[in-house]
């Protein structure tokens, strides 16, 4: 039974978490979610290793490879192996190290994924049930003693699970698993079409920032255009400025020019890996988003989208942050302060 509270536990929290319109217990229940997966996925490959132990061992499945993976704390080698055995689909395999991942970006970069978070653990939450359900052949005893929640006792006692448990063990793991499903919101948005609005909000928000280096950047009292914003956040976060100093002697007037004259050549030789055209096509992906009904695709889709973009984003916030600071010390200058 100690198995049983323990996934009762942690998915009746995260369904009914999704009832509020709370950034902070979105991340919970995202947090649950994950942890009740990693969990199952953890004991169905340990069932693996088990059945293959000397002397019940007749034809073995695992690799020492295969058993390694299964005995190590990594998620996703366990999530491999458990699709090259048949036990998760690619989709669900894509879909849960998707989520993984967002869950650990959550302890670092909340605000950056809050707009999603609620849709993600509600396809994570029926994506758990669906693994509780179809692993419960593993073996769950019955008759634990683990502290419990009231809501989680009432859930297990509703499924037939309880001290007076004298049913069979399949039916009410079935029960269970509908009655933990329903903790949750019937319906809310379609992933799509969240994952659609905070992707175009973000690439909306990279495109302010070029279009305001472009407008008001300024060298040499020449203005940029919207390439040279984008080449020369990337030029400034990327130069290795040892290189410029090189061999020379930077306290003399003379290394000073050289320096500067260094720094003009690679300035002009650089070529930039993103032009305004490619953050254009980022930003009609994320709109396409919305057309996307499986949730694995759209999910691995927008991963896809932050990942390509992540030093587009970093580069271009910096030097839209360097620009605005350099703005306002000119209005104080100007002010005399």
């Amino acid at each position: 039974m100690d198995r049983i509270v323990r996934y009762t536990e942690q998915l009746q929290l995260a369904g009914g978490y999704l009832h509020e319109k709370s950034h902070q217990l979105a991340r919970l229940s995202l947090i649950l979610c994950d942890n009740v997966v990693e969990l199952l996925a953890h004991e169905r490959c340990q069932e693996h290793v088990r059945k293959e132990l000397p002397p019940w061992i007749d034809s073995p499945k695992l690799s020492a490879n295969d058993r390694r993976d299964a005995r190590e704390q990594k998620f996703a080698p366990k999530l491999n192996l458990l699709m090259r055995l048949g036990d998760v689909q690619s989709e669900e395999r894509d879909f849960a190290n998707n989520a993984h991942h967002l869950r650990n970006e959550c302890y670092h970069t909340a605000a950056l994924h809050e707009q999603i978070a609620r849709t993600v653990a509600w396809e994570y939450h029926e994506l758990a049930c669906t693994l509780f359900d179809r692993w419960r052949q593993c073996g769950y005893s019955v008759g634990g003693t683990i502290h419990q929640s009231e809501a989680t006792r009432q859930i297990i006692e509703s499924a037939g699970l309880g001290h007076r448990f004298h049913g069979k063990l399949e039916d009410g793991l079935i029960k269970l698993s509908v009655l933990l499903r329903a903790t949750k919101p019937k319906a809310i948005e379609p992933l799509g079409a969240a994952l659609s609005k905070a992707a175009t909000r973000r690439f909306n928000e990279l495109i302010h920032s070029i279009e305001f280096i472009a407008q008001d950047g300024l060298r040499d009292g020449e203005r940029y255009d919207r390439e040279m914003a984008i080449k020369d956040a990337y030029f400034r976060a990327t130069l290795d400025v040892d290189s410029l100093k090189r061999d020379i002697d930077t306290q003399s007037h003379d290394g000073f020019v050289e320096v500067h004259r260094r720094y003009d050549a690679a300035r002009a030789a650089y070529v930039a890996p993103v032009c305004f055209a490619r953050v254009e096509g980022w930003h009609g992906r994320a709109v396409a988003l919305a057309n996307e009904r499986n949730s694995s695709k759209v999910l691995v889709k927008y991963m896809d989208l932050l990942r390509e973009s992540e030093d587009t984003f970093t580069f271009l916030d910096e030097a839209s942050m360097q620009l605005d600071l350099a703005i306002q010390h000119q209005i104080d200058v100007a002010r005399g302060n």
